[in-house]
């Protein structure tokens, strides 16, 4: 399975290389692989906790819920605000947070405004008539 091959995507997903990784373009050229999440206790700047997933921003929010409940068992941590970039501010993860009465100090995600050129819902009408 070489680089020469044509692209297929369940070739890229079972390429031969190591089958957790991900096909990421950030910072360059496209690769598998993965990412590094911290988890920081800024009060007194250390690293709390470290996870490795593969680079998909779905797997940060994964990854940090992982680190929150693993450190609060093994260290007895248990921040009462996180901050995150806004990648991290889908309305389940915020809801998460609240529901352990952790402020959230990160931006909600919007991405209404990414359409890449094509219609979002709102150029749509439901017409309850004609079920359409």
């Amino acid at each position: 399975m070489g680089w020469d091959r044509p692209y297929r995507s369940n070739w890229l997903a079972n390429a031969g290389t190591d089958p957790d990784a991900a096909w990421s373009l950030k910072d360059g050229p496209g690769r598998f692989s993965y990412e590094t999440n911290y988890l920081m206790d800024t009060d007194h700047g250390i690293i709390v906790d470290v996870e490795a997933t593969p680079a998909r921003l779905s797997q940060e929010i994964v990854a940090t819920k992982a680190m929150l409940e693993r450190s609060a068992k093994r260290h007895d941590f248990h921040p009462d605000r996180i901050a995150a970039d806004g990648s991290y501010g889908t309305g389940p993860f915020l809801a998460w947070l609240l529901k352990r009465n952790v402020t959230p100090h990160i931006p909600v995600l919007d991405r209404k405004h990414q359409t890449k050129g094509k219609y979002d819902l709102s150029h749509f009408q439901y017409d309850a008539k004609h079920d359409s």
